[in-house]
């Protein structure tokens, strides 16, 4: 229950997903990720836990997009029109090795969010 409302929170478009709101952009990718590790640890997942879902996701989304490029490229085949599609730039092995999954800065702000939570919300 906790990780669904978890998701529809943060996931792209999603209310949380600041960088997608019309008023946001990319200056708010950094708050965005903040802001979801003092959520994602106020709620009691563990840093490690809230890291390899935001690697998660960073995979899913590039795999969706490579697949809807793989369709594009096949639509337009002999048109010499190509989608190159997205790269993952994420590292690490969700659950198993840091930055599990994302990318390093996005995860190292997502620690700097939980860290903020954890000590009360306080400096």
């Amino acid at each position: 229950m906790l990780n669904e409302w978890m998701y529809q929170q943060f996931q792209t478009w999603g209310p949380q997903d600041y960088k997608n709101q019309p008023w946001g952009g990319s200056a708010y990718v950094g708050f965005g990720n903040f802001n979801y590790g003092a959520v994602c640890g106020g709620v009691g997942f563990s840093l490690t836990y809230c890291q390899s879902a935001a690697g998660i996701g960073l995979i899913g989304r590039v795999s969706s997009l490579n697949y809807l490029a793989g369709i594009e490229n096949a639509a337009n085949a002999g048109t010499g029109v190509v989608n190159p599609g997205a790269t993952n730039n994420g590292q690490g092995i969700p659950f198993v090795s840091p930055p599990y999954g994302d990318q390093a800065g996005d995860s190292a702000t997502i620690a700097q969010g939980y860290a903020y939570q954890a000590q009360g919300c306080s400096d």
